[in-house]
C-alpha cells in the first residue's frame, strides 16, 4: 500500500510540474508576442490581457483591466456587436477587422481570431482572443486604392482629353481659315481673340493626356482660371 501511495504521490508532482512548465511557457508567450492576449467576462469587460497591450494601446495591463470593450475599446459599437454575432453564430471569430481606440484617443486597425472560453463544468464564461495590429496592412490597401482609382482617372482623362483634342483642331482650323478670309477687321479681331482661347485649351488637353501617360500633372488652377476668361 505504502509503495502504491508513493507511485500516486511521485505521478501527481510530476504532473503538478508538467503543467507549472507549460503554464510557464505559455506565460512567456504571451508576455513576448507583440500581439495582444485577452480574456472578457459575459459583460464584455476585460479580465485578462497581455503585457504588449500597452505598446498596442497606449494602456497599461492595470488599466486595462475592466475596461468594456464596446464603450470603450472599439470604435464602432456596432462593430463589437458584429463580432459577437459572429461568436454566437459560430462559437469563433477568425480575422475579424475593426477599429479600435488607443489611451490617447488615437484609432487603430485590429485582426482579432476569437473563441468563447468554459469552466471547468463547460458553461461559457467568457470569450478569449488574440488581437493583431493591421494599421499598417490597412494603409498599403488604401495606398493601392487610391492609386487604381488615378490609374483609372488618367484612362478616363487621356480618352476625353484625345477626343477634345481632335474637336478643337477643327475648330481652330476652321476659325483659322475664316479669319483669312474675312475683310472686316472686327471680325478679324474676333476670330483671333477665339484662335487664342482654343491655343489655351489645347494646351490644357496635351496636359490631361501627359497626366494619363503616367507623366507629372502639370495643369495649374491659374492656367483653367486663365481659359475660362
Amino acid at each position: 500500500i505504502f509503495l502504491m501511495l508513493q507511485k500516486e504521490i511521485t505521478r501527481r508532482l510530476q504532473t503538478q510540474k508538467a503543467f507549472a512548465a507549460t503554464e510557464e511557457k505559455y506565460r512567456m508567450l504571451v508576455n513576448r508576442t507583440p500581439d495582444m492576449f485577452y480574456r472578457t467576462d459575459l459583460d464584455g469587460r476585460i479580465t485578462f490581457i497581455s503585457p504588449s497591450v500597452l505598446a498596442l494601446s497606449g494602456y497599461t495591463v492595470e488599466e486595462a483591466i475592466g475596461l468594456k470593450m464596446a464603450e470603450e475599446v472599439y470604435l464602432v459599437p456596432e462593430e463589437r456587436e458584429m463580432f459577437l454575432q459572429l461568436l454566437s453564430r459560430d462559437g469563433k471569430v477568425n480575422n475579424f477587422e475593426a477599429r479600435l481606440k488607443r489611451k490617447d484617443g488615437s484609432i487603430w486597425w485590429a485582426s482579432t481570431n476569437a473563441h468563447f472560453f468554459k469552466d471547468e463544468t463547460g458553461a461559457i464564461i467568457g470569450v478569449e482572443g488574440i488581437t493583431r495590429d493591421i494599421s499598417e496592412k490597412k494603409q498599403l490597401a488604401s495606398q493601392l486604392e487610391q492609386a487604381q482609382k488615378m490609374e483609372a482617372l488618367g484612362t478616363l482623362a487621356g480618352g476625353i482629353a484625345h477626343d477634345f483634342n481632335n474637336l478643337l483642331s477643327g475648330i481652330y482650323g476652321y476659325m483659322d481659315l475664316a479669319r483669312r478670309h474675312t475683310t472686316d477687321e472686327k471680325t478679324a479681331e474676333f476670330l483671333s481673340r477665339a484662335i487664342d482661347s482654343s491655343e489655351r485649351a489645347r494646351n490644357l488637353t496635351r496636359q490631361l493626356l501627359t497626366f494619363a501617360k503616367g507623366g507629372a500633372p502639370v495643369t495649374r488652377v491659374g492656367a483653367l482660371k486663365k481659359f475660362l476668361e
